[in-house]
């Protein structure tokens, strides 16, 4: 069951987990730099595992296309509100 109450306790803790992201300390921060100079910008990406979209946030720009999948609801309800009214951007709940 989605209450307000377990929606804003979930952006509390995304907002927090964002915050690692960009801390050049934290293994997230050297993991997603790692990666992102190996990704060719082009058509369409597809991010597995998307979470709370910080990989599609930050290359969304490079892409025609972006499909973010992820098996939680709340992660993607998340990512989308990030993302705002993006035409190129689509996310899938699998799983």
């Amino acid at each position: 069951m989605k209450t307000k109450g377990n929606q804003d306790n979930y952006e509390r803790l995304f907002n927090k987990i964002i915050l690692t992201y960009n801390d050049p300390k934290h293994l997230m921060y050297k993991k997603m730099s790692h990666i992102l100079r190996y990704i060719t910008p082009g058509d369409t990406l597809i991010d597995v595992g998307c979470g709370i979209g910080e990989f599609i946030v930050r290359i969304q720009d490079q892409f025609n296309t972006i499909v973010g999948v992820d098996i939680s609801q709340p992660e993607i309800d998340f990512a989308k509100k990030r993302i705002g009214n993006s035409k190129k951007v689509f996310f899938i709940v699998e799983g």
